[in-house]
């Protein structure tokens, strides 16, 4: 469209991960002590890694997730495991694909494990080259007081951008914003949109999507 000024088009696969929560309810600092949100996790326990044992991507699972019931619990869960994550983050990335080596990302996953995943073309993924991911991982993990950290590692193919343009559209599927600013510029922008990834998880795609006129 003629009128559009300006678009600018970001959307960010968060590892290759799908985040599957929800949630609603007061966020006012003042209630602390309560946990009003709703999330919508899987059970945690040992039960995690038997469920993923007809995956045909996992290559290997180590340590274990611990048996949590209440979601208050997985979230601190989950965002222990980030902080462990993303002090792992120097030591695994100069192993990512881009710079010659076999991996195509890492995260968190919201079943309450790490993952690590390979290229899918490399053929031969040796148990020493596990055990090396294993211990970078697993070393960051005990700093933070983090015993037998869960990680899968998994097989997984690039992504590739195949085109961009600059035409608007709406962006079917996604949840659309429209705001007015002080100048009564108008703006249009998408959030996320519903996804599933290769095992069947239903999860959301962060992403951010704005156009002005």
């Amino acid at each position: 469209m003629k009128n559009i000024t300006k678009i600018s088009l970001s959307i960010l696969l968060v590892s290759i991960m799908l985040i599957g929560f929800a949630w609603a309810g007061a966020s006012d600092s003042s209630h602390d002590d309560s946990f009003e949100e709703e999330y919508y996790f899987p059970a945690y326990g040992a039960n995690t890694f038997d469920s993923l044992k007809k995956d045909s991507s996992v290559i290997e699972s180590r340590g274990a997730v611990p048996e949590l019931t209440d979601d208050k619990t997985k979230v601190e869960w989950v965002a222990t495991l980030r902080k462990s994550l993303n002090n792992s983050g120097s030591e695994l990335h100069p192993y990512m694909k881009e710079y010659g080596g076999p991996l195509l990302g890492f995260g968190v996953n919201y079943g309450g494990y790490i993952f690590v995943e390979f290229d899918k073309e490399v053929k031969d993924i040796d148990p020493s080259t596990i055990d090396n991911f294993y211990s970078i991982v697993d070393t960051n993990a005990k700093k933070l007081e983090i015993s037998n950290v869960p990680v899968v590692f998994r097989k997984g193919e690039e992504v590739y951008l195949d085109e961009r343009d600059d035409e608007w559209s709406d962006m079917i599927g996604g949840i659309r914003i429209i705001y007015q600013n002080a100048t009564n510029t108008w703006y249009e922008s998408t959030l996320s949109f519903a996804a599933e990834n290769s095992t069947g998880t239903k999860g959301f795609v962060i992403s951010g999507h704005s156009a002005s006129w």
